[in-house]
């Protein structure tokens, strides 16, 4: 009976499934790994088995020829494919190793997080071909006539099984084992081309990668190539500012590994490199600053490919770059200081910028102007303490991105904390009375109560730090009532912003050197017996 209640109950659940589209969750499978291979000089391809996250942290436990080493760079987070950058010269071309993924490698589906087994990495690099000669038995150097005996000679850069050559079509026997040097004969037939021959190589390592090579022979023993195209990523408007770059991808004519290119880009040499053996080869460009602008798209030109038989392709150009290059961030100079010292606390302040852009302040000093015109500039400064301002900065960020160089504004003491105020100069209105000379009489009176304050303040603070003597040495890093009292007796001088803590600092020293500068002391920074009769004095 329960049995049979059981099924009907079960099958009125499966029923409801079908019929309402309930959705049943399923079991969520942990990511694994389906392919761990070193796939480049410096590089490592995990492939999983779906999209992970996953950071540099995760890997640990190097082992074989990756042990040393260090992760620099984790590329394809948010995908199934990662490839790991390592530090160091270029791995063996046979190199092996493995790897011990952790936990903070999780499914993006469900953050399920990787087992965290140790990995094997297998050996993907494919082998290369590092020479290649080309030789005649013709006396003219020439393989045009029929007859003549062709000798090929190569090496690569490992071990490998079974190399093959054929010549026009025609496989030849081959001489030679490991990374060779590998030989081998042809001789030229009446069914030969004497103009281009082709030639092609293969050979697989002991992990059957498999390389190869095709060229064509011309009739004067050499390897003729070229190149097929020159593109970047650089193809669509817009401008390139300081620290933007152009990836460059250029495509021979026929596979090339061992390639030796030549070519710039706005004058900069490029560095070019390839990831697959020959079939592409990359380059950056990146803008610096001082690098030439280019008001309308500059494309590349003038490069050549060199292959490993010294055969020069023709010169090369792009033609897809659509952006523009501003390597310049505005320059900016001081044209009128600050007024020293400044009886108000916003003083204003002029300068000039070589472009339009944005203004950044930066140390003691800010201000509600934040753009910055082709020319001179008049800013007024924010409100300002009272004491010496000698770490404000400015510079100009351009409408491109680029921020030129950091102004140090010329330092200046602050003695008022009255702000300066523009008075109206209109008359006052007929229909209003005397309403314009009311404000105006009531901002006077402002003005006299603040300068009244400031007077009672400024009477009693020097007072108290001009009945002081100082009869000890002091320095950086000294304590005590008598390096408050100098704080005190620098504030009033108007050259030391700080707290009166007791303790020299470096604030201390840097006024102590402007009190000397100002009563024609050498600027040690330290309080001698000739500061001290200063002070006293």
């Amino acid at each position: 009976m329960k049995k049979t209640l059981l099924r009907t109950v079960g099958g009125i659940i499966l029923s409801l499934v079908i019929f309402f589209g309930i959705a049943v969750p399923a079991y969520a499978a942990v990511p694994n790994i389906t392919s761990a291979k070193i796939t480049g000089p410096n590089t490592v391809t995990l492939v999983f088995s779906e999209a992970v996250s996953t950071s540099i942290g995760s890997y640990t436990n190097l082992s074989g020829n990756l042990n040393g080493r260090n992760i620099i760079a984790v590329n394809g987070s948010g995908s199934n494919t990662i490839n790991l950058t390592f530090d160091g010269g270029s791995l063996p071309a046979n190199a092996t190793g493995g790897l011990t993924i952790g936990g903070s490698t999780v499914s993006l589906s469900d953050n399920s997080p990787f087992g965290g087994s140790t990995v094997n990495i297998a050996d993907a690099q494919i082998p290369v071909l590092t020479s290649f000669t080309l030789s005649s038995n013709n006396v003219n150097n020439t393989l045009a006539g029929v007859g003549n005996v062709i000798m090929i000679s190569f090496t690569v850069n490992e071990p490998v099984v079974s190399p093959s050559v054929t010549v026009d079509g025609h496989a030849l026997s081959i001489n030679g084992s490991g990374n060779g040097p590998f030989t081998a004969q042809y001789t030229l037939t009446s069914n030969d081309s004497s103009a281009s021959i082709p030639v092609a190589l293969s050979f697989n390592d002991y992990a059957n990668n498999s390389g190869r090579v095709s060229m064509i022979m011309g009739n004067q023993s050499t390897a003729g190539t070229s190149i097929a195209s020159i593109t970047s990523n650089a193809n669509t408007i817009g401008s390139l500012k300081i620290g933007d770059s152009i990836y460059f991808t250029l495509t021979p004519a026929t596979i090339s590994p061992n390639a030796t290119i030549s070519g710039s880009y706005n004058n900069v040499p490029l560095s070019w490199t390839t990831q697959n053996n020959g079939q592409t080869y990359n380059a950056t460009y990146t803008v610096i600053g001082g690098n030439n602008d280019a008001t309308s798209p500059l494309q590349i030109s003038n490069v050549t490919l060199t292959d490993v038989t010294g055969s020069v392709s023709a010169p090369a150009s792009g033609n897809d770059i659509l952006r523009t290059i501003d390597a310049h961030g505005p320059l900016v100079s001081e044209v009128s200081p600050v007024l020293n010292p400044s009886a108000n606390s916003t003083p204003s302040y002029v300068f000039s910028s070589s472009e339009n852009g944005t203004i950044t302040y930066g140390g003691d000093c800010s201000s509600g102007t934040v753009n910055a015109s082709a020319g001179n500039n008049t800013i007024i400064f924010n409100p300002l303490a009272i004491g010496l301002h000698n770490n404000c900065v400015i510079a100009v960020r351009d409408y491109a991105g680029n921020t030129g160089n950091q102004m140090l504004v010329t330092p200046f003491s602050v003695t008022s904390t009255v702000a300066s105020s523009v008075v109206p100069t209109s008359s006052p209105s007929t229909s209003s009375g005397t309403t314009g000379v009311t404000s105006t009489s009531a901002a006077i009176q402002s003005l006299l109560a603040q300068i009244a304050s400031l007077q009672n303040q400024s009477s009693t603070v020097p007072a108290a730090a001009s009945i002081y003597k100082f009869n000890n040495p002091l320095d950086l890093g000294s304590k005590g009532e008598d390096v408050r009292q100098l704080q005190l007796r620098l504030t009033a001088e108007g050259v030391y912003s700080g707290p009166a803590n007791g303790t020299y600092g470096p604030l201390t020293e840097a006024a102590v050197k402007h009190y000397q500068k100002a009563h024609g002391l050498s600027q040690l920074g330290n309080v001698g017996p000739g500061t001290r009769a200063a002070l006293n004095g």
